[in-house]
């Protein structure tokens, strides 16, 4: 281990620590940041090297987009115009073993510094406008192997908090993420074609997904799956999908998550093979077990995500053996498994032991998500396979159904 300290950095939060903290992570070991704000703009890890903050430590996105990497510094690496970011990244590390991210301390995204806190979009859902100009993931870790993030806050992001991208052996425990629910697009874990992953014990409130479970090969650059992924005793909240799963175009399979505690959020749980079109992902072998639920939406299994496909699409891949068990939920709108070519395409999807109780209002039926005349507590369209026998539903005040088959 090295100290910071060392290296004739400032952390004073005004001076430009980036090139004293690089020299420091270019020994290859781990550096020690005691209590202190260092701003920093791109940071690159090394091989066998890590990041260790002690509590008040912080180290803290720099303003202006010249402090950061060049969108191309890797073929890995992608813009997205459509939501205006960028490819800049706080924290990068490519290709290398054996590093780490711990302590106590925040890794801290700056969001204040580019977005106009003082506007409102309506559209969708309230958030910020999306400032013209924005860094993306804040922490991009790809093609790494032997990866521990530990401890560590994570919070004002301004795109995605942190980006895992064809990763092997990776332990995030007791991780907290917290970014401003304003923030579109402020996701907190996406793991992308990555084997091996271990989340235990975080608390994650955020402005998107929580966790998001994805399988894109072509940012990759190699056909390797998304698998062997556990997430396990952890709080979660979100405007959006707590647990998101799909986009990409590979293989997303054996994964597990239990334990889980989903509060105040859109949805708890979306599975989607096809979230944007010319691309879907093959997901196969999906529990969810010993879930508890507050929100609107407890889960969600669609084949589209609102995407128009066209005859230029592939074909959507197979959804199979997706396993609810001991799921409880308490929502104020509707769950919804099915959507057009379901039956095709979803199979071995099984509720074991499920009760969601609706607790939404008569006049606010309107509000739910789904386009149908009524909603029930859970609606199933064109799903004649699924077994619901072990399904509980209860409507308070007997407002819909508890199943309805649109």
């Amino acid at each position: 281990m090295v100290e910071i300290r060392n290296y004739n950095v400032k952390g004073d939060g005004i001076t430009n620590d980036t090139a004293a903290v690089q020299a420091a992570l270019d020994s290859g070991k781990v550096v020690h940041f005691t209590p202190g704000t260092y701003l920093c703009g791109t940071l690159y890890m090394r091989s066998n090297g890590g990041i260790h903050l002690d509590e008040g430590a912080t180290l803290l996105a720099i303003p202006g987009k010249e402090n950061y990497n060049a969108d191309d510094f890797s073929p890995r690496n992608r813009i997205f115009a459509a939501e205006k970011v960028s490819g800049a990244h706080l924290i990068i590390a490519e290709e290398c073993e054996n590093i780490s991210i711990t302590g106590k301390g925040k890794i801290a995204g700056n969001f204040r510094s580019v977005f106009d806190l003082t506007q409102t979009d309506e559209r969708w859902r309230p958030h910020y406008p999306r400032p013209e100009w924005r860094m993306a993931q804040m922490i991009f870790l790809a093609a790494c192997r032997n990866v521990t993030i530990r401890d560590v806050i994570l919070c004002d992001s301004q795109y995605w908090t942190c980006f895992l991208l064809d990763c092997d052996e990776v332990e995030i425990t007791g991780v907290k993420i917290r970014c401003d629910r304003m923030v579109i697009n402020a996701d907190g874990l996406d793991i992308d074609c990555c084997r091996n992953v271990r989340i235990a014990g975080c608390d994650i409130d955020c402005g998107d997904d929580c966790i998001a479970l994805r399988a894109n090969e072509t940012h990759a650059g190699r056909a390797v799956p998304c698998e062997h992924v556990t997430v396990e005793n952890c709080l979660l909240r979100s405007p959006a999908c707590a647990v998101r799963v799909g986009v990409g175009n590979g293989i997303l399979k054996n994964c597990t998550l239990k334990n889980l505690q989903i509060r105040d959020s859109a949805i708890g749980v979306g599975i989607c093979p096809s979230y944007t079109p010319g691309q879907c992902v093959n997901i196969k072998n999906v529990l969810f077990e010993d879930v508890t639920f507050e929100g609107k939406s407890a889960f969600i299994l669609i084949p589209l995500w609102g995407a128009v496909r066209n005859e230029d699409d592939p074909e959507i891949k197979p959804v199979r053996n997706i396993i609810f068990r001991n799921f409880q939920g308490k929502c104020s709108g509707s769950s919804f498994i099915g959507g057009p070519v379901a039956e095709e395409i979803f199979s071995g999807i099984r509720l074991e032991d499920v009760t969601l109780t609706m607790c939404a209002e008569p006049e606010r039926l309107s509000e739910y998500r789904w386009p149908f005349e009524e909603n029930g507590v859970l609606d199933v369209y064109r799903m004649p396979e699924l077994d619901t026998t072990r399904f509980y539903g209860r409507s308070e005040g007997g407002h819909a159904p508890v199943l309805h088959k649109p």
